[in-house]
């Protein structure tokens, strides 16, 4: 009787361990989804404030768990959602950039970007206002190559490479 007594503790005690570990083994599972969730959040408010700052319209941008992207206008077909194919290529540009701009400020301590071709699809004004915008919109780089046909970032550059073609 004292033997089966003992037993019975034991398996309880195993069955307390047991449940533990599950609920471990449940909340270690969400963590990675919790921070997943935590950095898409932050990135996406980032990539929102510096979009609406550079594009002057008040739009939202939303990555949703799926990694999908769109952006949310309020006065735009009263609210809705348009989804990342939907939006014309600026726009495009525009949001991808911003997102880029996000993911190097909070992902990486890289202090160095190379952007080639960034203001393919904008209008001569978005141009403008991306150059201007883009050492706040990357925040503090040491370093930044710009790999481009436009004239509009000369102003901005410490040093300008033109290659002429090869006669």
């Amino acid at each position: 009787e004292k033997q089966k007594k003992t037993r019975q503790k034991t398996i309880e005690k195993i069955g307390k361990k047991v449940k533990l570990a599950e609920k471990i083994r449940e909340n270690l599972n969400l963590t990675g989804e919790r921070i997943t969730a935590g950095f898409r959040d932050a990135i996406e408010r980032k990539a929102t404030l510096d979009y609406m700052r550079i594009s002057g319209m008040e739009e939202t941008i939303r990555w949703n768990e799926d990694y999908e992207v769109s952006v949310k206008a309020p006065e735009y077909e009263g609210g809705s959602i348009r989804s990342f194919s939907n939006l014309s290529g600026g726009e495009q540009v525009l949001v991808s950039l911003c997102l880029r701009a996000a993911m190097t400020g909070i992902l990486s301590g890289a202090r160095f970007a190379v952007f080639d071709e960034p203001t393919s699809n904008l209008d001569k004004e978005r141009k403008e206002l991306l150059a201007h915008s883009l050492r706040e919109l990357f925040g503090e780089l040491d370093q930044s190559i710009i790999v481009t046909h436009d004239d509009v970032f000369s102003e901005m550059a410490q040093k300008v490479i033109r290659l002429e073609p090869a006669e």
